[in-house]
């Protein structure tokens, strides 16, 4: 439990010529803690609003975070969050810690509108416009494991998941993720040109009021296929809106072209990303989500649910 007295003290040795007004836990990911915290300039009381995002796991994702953030402002027009500080030694909270300026406006769930959903798929093809010369997971500042072909990547990342799922399916439900996987590897031969992927491209981290105002929350990003952020986006929005992921998609368009391929890869991708999402939900002691997302899992193995 993070105490605001612990807060107040970060922000006073951090930003001496402000005091804190107020804190708000805002908390509604399933692993970093997230604050609010409101700050008044001491001589001219001007009001300014911070998130404190602390990382209980993985301290390297702050330096991540900022890397991220810096890349894309350098590369791109696509807003993101701007980093005061980022701690990962010791320090009175107990765990790294960044500190961002808060973006104005709403998450894109609250106002879903024609315009605002084709700018969310325009601005995912600008990220997506971001090279990197090797596949794989982003750690810190570098790409490690680096991978020379997509699908070597989705294999390693594939077999790394099931160790992680331990026994908590039965031996040929892996078995038939493997099979299934190996069955359409080959759609994978043609992807040659990492790209950086959010991973995480949802309506909680899309902030916007009548413009988009920001992309938050870039933990998970990855160099990979473009295509495979591309259907996790339009599964975590779009499911069941057909109108709405072509209006993504069209946005997308705008900015970036799409393989003739891509319907074909859409299945594989959609069951590596509910396979993913179960052993997450696992992680986080959801049960809702591990049975949500087995059973979507099941329904692509078997062509049923659980």
């Amino acid at each position: 439990m993070i105490s605001n007295l612990n807060i107040n003290a970060v922000f006073s040795k951090v930003m001496p010529k402000h005091i804190v007004v107020s804190v708000q836990d805002n908390s509604k990911g399933q692993v970093n803690k997230i604050y609010f915290v409101k700050l008044a300039e001491k001589y001219t009381g001007a009001i300014e609003e911070f998130v404190l995002r602390i990382y209980p796991k993985d301290g390297w994702k702050a330096e991540k975070e900022k890397y991220l953030f810096d890349l894309v402002r350098q590369k791109t027009d696509v807003p993101v969050p701007e980093m005061i500080v980022s701690f990962t030694g010791k320090n009175i909270l107990g765990y790294p810690y960044s500190i961002l300026k808060k973006i104005d406006g709403n998450e894109l769930g609250t106002r879903i509108t024609n315009r605002s959903v084709t700018e969310s798929g325009t601005m995912l093809a600008k990220i997506h416009s971001i090279k990197f010369d090797r596949f794989g997971w982003i750690v810190g500042q570098e790409i490690k494991p680096k991978f020379e072909k997509w699908a070597d990547f989705l294999e390693f990342d594939l077999k790394h998941k099931i160790k992680k799922a331990g026994k908590s399916l039965p031996k040929k439900t892996f078995d038939d993720i493997r099979k299934y996987f190996d069955d359409h590897k080959a759609l994978l031969d043609d992807v040659v040109m990492p790209s950086l992927l959010h991973k995480d491209y949802s309506y909680a981290h899309i902030i916007c009021d009548k413009n988009i105002n920001g992309i938050i929350d870039w933990e998970w990003a990855i160099s990979g296929h473009n295509e495979f952020d591309l259907v996790k986006s339009i599964l975590w929005m779009f499911e069941n809106d057909k109108k709405l992921e072509n209006l993504f998609l069209r946005g997308y368009k705008k900015e970036a072209v799409l393989s003739n391929d891509f319907e074909k890869r859409r299945k594989l991708y959609e069951m590596l990303i509910y396979f993913n999402s179960f052993v997450f939900s696992r992680e986080c002691s959801s049960g809702k989500w591990c049975r949500y997302n087995l059973s979507k899992l099941k329904r692509l193995l078997y062509g049923k649910s659980c």
